[in-house]
């Protein structure tokens, strides 16, 4: 419902201004996430082989509010299991030490575990849905991440096994902003307020929380929630370099490029959407990203823009 163009609940100045470009923003963007996802699905080549890497660092849940929505609510009661403790994953581990540089993508995943990519998808169809529900675009933005993240892990040598694992977190990366008023979750990232770009980096930790509560790995929790650190180790748990697990450093570049793909009226940077998207990675290197997987990200994108010229 809105009242005179303004979206309800709505009272911040320039609010109604804010939400008419991040709706002709999204008529802008048009069909590029899908398009650029095709082509790189349709030019990789999976390796067979990889070595083995740390488990993921495990990160603290934050404790998670109710839904905003009623319908949310109990959708997602549906899909947590019955026993409310199970959603608690206990005390942190410790921080791991700095890999060494022959770091090669973890092969943790288990099929059959529970932290397989069957389990993962089969699990978060429900939070997927109740995400695409709360936040216009969302469904979209997930599939172009998973696929950036799978093609960046192939690029990294990984398993197919790990590389489907990788692929299916990264399509629930953002399954905690289902926590977020819609005020916030639909403002695109660079009009974020302080306040609210806060509010927004706390989603992977309400992630990991409803990954776990709907019977997921605790493993798989422990890596979404590692997406909010920050190469330069200024995120919530303080974690940098490789003592972030590589799969997160793999699915946030992921997240951050396909960000930078979508073209929006009255935005800073103009050109074609893969050059806006590495541009984007690149401004974060060494900072947010990890450069390594910056440069695999780039390989990929690459080889799938010169298979579609030929």
């Amino acid at each position: 419902m809105s009242q005179g163009g303004r979206s309800a609940g709505c009272t911040r100045p320039g609010c109604y201004k804010r939400d008419v470009r991040f709706r002709r923003g999204k008529r802008d963007a048009g069909e590029t996430a899908a398009e650029s996802a095709g082509q790189i699905t349709a030019t990789i080549e999976m390796p067979q082989l990889a070595s083995d890497d740390p488990k993921p660092a495990a990160a603290s849940v934050a404790a998670a509010p109710e839904p905003k929505s009623g319908r949310l609510r109990g959708r997602l009661t549906r899909a947590k299991v019955s026993d409310p403790a199970a959603a608690d994953p206990g005390p942190a581990a410790p921080v791991p030490s700095p890999e060494p540089a022959s770091e090669q993508p973890s092969q943790s995943a288990d099929p059959g575990g529970g932290n397989d990519a069957d389990s993962i998808r089969d699990g978060g169809i429900v939070l997927l849905d109740a995400l695409s529900e709360h936040v216009p675009g969302a469904r979209e933005h997930a599939e172009a991440t998973a696929t950036y993240a799978f093609a960046t892990s192939v690029e990294l040598g990984g398993s197919r096994e790990y590389c489907e694992m990788v692929r299916e977190v990264a399509r629930l990366h953002e399954v905690g902003k289902i926590y977020l008023s819609q005020d916030i979750a639909n403002v695109p990232p660079d009009q974020l307020l302080p306040t609210e770009r806060r509010a927004i980096e706390s989603h992977p930790l309400q992630g990991q929380a409803l990954l776990i509560g709907a019977g997921l790995h605790e493993e798989v929790g422990q890596l979404l929630a590692a997406t909010a650190e920050r190469f330069d180790g200024r995120g919530p748990n303080g974690l940098n370099g490789r003592a972030i697990p590589l799969a997160a450093r793999v699915i946030r570049a992921a997240c951050v490029y396909h960000q930078g793909t979508q073209r929006r009226r009255g935005a800073r940077w103009r050109g074609e959407p893969r050059e806006l998207g590495l541009n984007a990675i690149r401004r974060q290197s060494g900072r947010e990203l990890d450069p390594e997987v910056i440069a695999a990200l780039t390989r990929a994108v690459s080889r799938a823009a010169a298979a579609s010229r030929e």
